[in-house]
């Protein structure tokens, strides 16, 4: 049967990331299992399971990067909800290992950069809004049109300018400079009005 997403599920099915419910079949409006959703993310990230055995290898593996971190429970059994499937493929880009072979034999080591900055130049700074394109908390006078500055890095982000003094988790391209995404939620603006005279 035709399905919508027929062509990139036979380019999954090639990569060795989808395996389908059976030899010939793929199910993709059903529900996935939790364990399911672990070897697909792996998989996608270019990370091998310590063993080959299904789900405990991949299982495990995702467990000891930090895939499943505040997951409450994956298992081979149970569906996974979305916003569980959200974490992990959150938790899989920010993981900080990389793969190491030593005598022909794979494992992790913790790395400087995350699959984002591997992969897809995307890094992340999480600091204060310290100037914006108009003014700075420390400093008189704007960095320039949409530009922001957090710590040391300085990028274009005009979803931030009114950010100034907030603390921002912020996700920019390293090589343009311009932010990809930026959260802002960790703060409380508390309004502070003066009584009129």
């Amino acid at each position: 049967a035709d399905n919508a997403y027929k062509n990139e599920i036979n380019v999954l099915t090639e990569l060795g990331i989808f395996n389908g419910t059976s030899e010939d079949k793929f199910s993709p409006d059903e529900r996935i299992s939790g364990a399911g959703a672990v070897k697909t993310v792996l998989l996608a990230m270019n990370y091998k399971p310590y063993s080959n055995e299904y789900p405990s290898g991949y299982l495990m593996t995702a467990s000891t990067l930090g895939f499943t971190d505040e997951i409450e429970y994956v298992d081979e059994s149970g569906y996974i909800t979305r916003a569980e499937l959200a974490k992990l493929i959150y938790n899989g880009l920010t993981c900080s290992y990389g793969t190491v072979y030593n005598k022909g034999y794979q494992s992790y080591e913790k790395t400087d950069s995350t699959v984002l900055e591997r992969e897809y130049n995307i890094a992340l700074i999480d600091g204060i809004v310290e100037r914006n394109d108009i003014t700075g908390l420390y400093t008189e006078g704007g960095l320039g049109e949409n530009l922001i500055k957090i710590g040391d890095v300085t990028v274009s982000a005009p979803q931030c300018r009114d950010m100034i003094g907030q603390r921002v988790r912020l996700y920019y391209d390293k090589e343009e400079m311009t932010a990809v995404y930026a959260d802002n939620t960790k703060n409380e603006i508390l309004n502070i009005f003066s009584e009129d005279a």
